[in-house]
């Protein structure tokens, strides 16, 4: 199949984040709450890099903007520094444990670790693996959890260096409403993970696309770009991998050589019609919200790609993927 690009969307800065305007040093935007809402009220707390560290009760704060969207932050200041967390969640409706590196269309979030001044920031990477934030209370009013995560420098604004590990990290806020929000649409998030050369392997970001019986689903993180094709399906069932009609598996990535050129599994045909790879997709949800299912194959190398130079196991392969709305 096609080749998609890596979408990852990065989130930004907010009010945490911004924790420099405390020294009038910057401004955030669209982030502030009407005055007439509370800030505070609640806590959180973790270790930096081995030093405990509390936020201050009065930074304290989880805000609920949009469906299944939190931001939980809070910001430890003192007469000539400033030290905050963020974790931006996306798509959460219920307590569980979700992963920290992914983009808006996954379940899961970022982290964030901030200081000022100057202005300095260090962000999960997208690998879909950078660690984990369990909710193991909400309701309309009140988040609580833990979390823990490591955060290398996020260079795109500021002069950060190195990588700060967070653990033991908890929060217990009050939840302030900040815009319109509601139960989680049906087709709102996704989750894509499998063990990929023994390695367990999780989705960073995640698409589908399903049009005149054709599916298309695709999930990448900074290792691999995983996509399924899949022509004549329009239900439920296991398809065999198959040149004719196109239900293919593929793995490209990462680059490893000088030239940039993706090493890349699945797909090669073995003379005129036949696929050197073997495995099969099953769909196990076919809805107009959501599509759902498993995955395992065992892909031939394409010819000429540097890097792959024998058989990629694929074992253990789950999506579960909204489909966006027409």
């Amino acid at each position: 199949m096609r080749r998609r690009s890596r979408s990852i969307v990065i989130a930004r800065p907010s009010r945490a984040v911004c924790a420099a305007l405390a020294f009038g040093l910057f401004g955030c935007g669209g982030d502030t709450a009407p005055a007439s809402v509370p800030i505070g009220g609640g806590s959180v707390s973790a270790t930096i890099d081995g030093t405990a560290w509390t936020a201050d009760a009065a930074s304290a704060e989880a805000r609920h903007a949009q469906p299944g969207r939190y931001v939980l932050s809070g910001t430890k200041i003192t007469s000539t520094s400033s030290l905050g967390i963020e974790l931006d969640l996306y798509n959460i409706a219920a307590p569980g444990t979700y992963p920290l590196g992914v983009g808006e269309k996954v379940f899961g979030g970022v982290g964030w670790v901030t200081t000022a001044p100057p202005p300095t920031y260090w962000l999960t990477p997208f690998n879909g693996a950078s660690g984990t934030v369990t909710v193991s209370s909400l309701t309309d009013s009140r988040i609580a959890g833990s979390f823990s995560y490591t955060a290398p420098a996020y260079t795109v604004i500021g002069d950060a260096t190195g990588t700060r590990t967070v653990t033991n990290g908890s929060f217990d806020l009050p939840v302030r409403i900040t815009g319109a929000v509601g139960p989680l649409p049906s087709n709102a998030g996704g989750k894509m993970s499998a063990t990929i050369g023994g390695t367990p392997w999780n989705a960073a970001n995640v698409t589908v696309n399903r049009t005149a019986g054709n599916v298309q689903i695709t999930g990448d993180n900074t290792s691999f770009l995983v996509g399924i094709n899949l022509a004549g399906v329009s239900g439920p069932g296991t398809f065999a991998l198959a040149a004719s009609p196109a239900r293919m598996l593929t793995v490209t990535g990462p680059v490893t050589n000088p030239t940039g050129v993706n090493c890349c599994w699945g797909g090669s045909l073995q003379g005129t019609n036949a696929l050197n790879d073997v495995g099969s997709i099953t769909i196990s949800t076919f809805s107009t919200s959501r599509i759902a299912g498993t995955f395992t194959a065992t892909l031939a190398p394409l010819p000429n790609t540097p890097g792959a130079t024998s058989n990629l196991v694929v074992a253990n392969g789950s999506f579960d993927i909204g489909i966006p709305s027409p």
